[in-house]
């Protein structure tokens, strides 16, 4: 559940709430950005339920919100975020109690995802019109080897996004939504700041929001995580593009095409890709998937390499150790070659993975990728999610990154 409010909640508002009702016990603090509270419900003999209460984050624009939301309290103000970890009936229902005493005592509204519309308060308001569209997305995607992570990997990112095209330069940024980072013209020392923090911190990661047709992007840098037997770091950078537009209108495609192709030479990635999405949903400038969206494996899981992808994408670009393993494969398609990598491009328009597979493009299967598709779970209300995303396995040979 989504909390907005005018007042900032605090640790006293979750403490109030635990003490007035004996089965619960409270852990944690509300400290700082990425800090959460646990909440247990406890029965006679364990626990039922768990409630996770994150840290209010700041919303400063209209987008911040959702329609719903926007109706009953407006920009600046704050987001707290209510998670109940496998859908208890008990936990969902003490969620939106603690939920609604938040919004009451901070001046503020509830949304609850699952029904898609604002349960508190209990006032029939139409929200502002919010149309939801179906789209194609083209996905650009950068795998470059883990000393890339540093400052002047961020300082050219910037630099070719201006040359190529200036709307894909992020206006804001952040580790989570409502992003907390401007970047201001002239002043590109806060987004570099925020790179340098993200290459320290566990996750490593940063959400990027652009212009129109630009919707951002994010970067995953390796950060400081704990070495895992037979990792292999990366950093992975991804911008998405609306594919209303760069679908249809030729100068925009080129200019994206060229960006792929600048960013190529300037970040000297081992890999990247750029492919389409199909059935994305489009709303007020974001999107979001479902289980109807389309969804392509990744080359790296939880910041690791784990080989070439194994679908066939639109544009590809091998790097590093990749040219001298895949020329051969690439023998009978249209590529240009450089002391930089190997381009190849399937097709003069974004083309969509029912076509690419009649390419018959294939790279040597030990280069590539294991995935296996993860299955549809029940939930506990009998409710069947489909899990987006592949299960991924090493390729069965990985070259040395660089």
């Amino acid at each position: 559940m989504t909390i907005a409010t005018l007042e900032k909640p605090t640790q006293v508002h979750l403490e109030e709430f635990v003490a007035s009702r004996r089965e619960l016990a409270l852990e944690g603090q509300l400290r700082g950005e990425l800090s959460n509270v646990i909440i247990t419900v406890r029965g006679l003999l364990r626990s039922e339920a768990v409630i996770e209460v994150f840290f209010p984050a700041k919303a400063t624009e209209p987008e911040d919100l959702d329609g719903g939301l926007a109706a009953f309290v407006s920009t600046p103000c704050w987001l707290t975020e209510i998670g109940v970890p496998g859908f208890t009936e008990k936990g969902i229902q003490v969620a939106k109690e603690l939920a609604r005493r938040i919004a009451e005592r901070c001046q503020g509204a509830v949304l609850d995802p699952q029904v898609g519309s604002v349960i508190w308060p209990e006032i029939r308001q139409e929200p502002p019109s919010s149309k939801k569209e179906r789209i194609r997305e083209i996905n650009l995607e950068w795998y470059l080897p883990p000393n890339k992570a540093k400052e002047h990997t961020a300082r050219s990112f910037l630099a070719a996004l201006r040359t190529q095209i200036p709307e894909a330069v992020p206006v804001r940024f952040g580790k989570f939504e409502p992003l907390q980072g401007r970047l201001e013209p002239g002043d590109d020392a806060p987004f570099l700041a925020a790179w340098s923090d993200s290459a320290r911190d566990p996750l490593g990661m940063l959400i990027l929001k652009s212009k129109k047709p630009c919707f951002g992007g994010s970067i995953n840098l390796p950060g400081v995580r704990p070495p895992r037997p037979g990792d292999r770091p990366v950093v992975e950078i991804s911008l998405q593009f609306d594919g209303r537009i760069v679908c249809t209108d030729e100068s925009w495609r080129e200019r994206v095409v060229s960006l792929f192709i600048e960013l190529c030479k300037s970040l000297h990635p081992f890999y990247a890709r750029g492919y389409v999405l199909r059935n994305v949903i489009a709303s007020r400038g974001s999107t979001a998937f479902d289980a109807e969206s389309e969804s392509f494996p990744s080359g790296a899981i939880r910041g690791s390499w784990c080989g070439i992808p194994p679908t066939p994408t639109w544009m590809s670009w091998f790097g590093g150790p990749y040219p001298d393993l895949v020329r051969e494969s690439l023998e009978n398609f249209l590529r240009t070659e450089s002391s930089e990598g190997i381009f190849v491009r399937l097709g003069t328009e974004p083309i969509d993975f029912d076509h690419l597979r009649a390419t018959g493009l294939n790279l040597p299967t030990r280069l590539l990728a294991k995935h296996e598709i993860r299955p549809t779970v029940t939930l506990p209300n009998g409710r069947e999610v489909k899990i987006l995303g592949a299960d991924v396995k090493p390729a069965e040979f990985i070259p040395e990154l660089g």
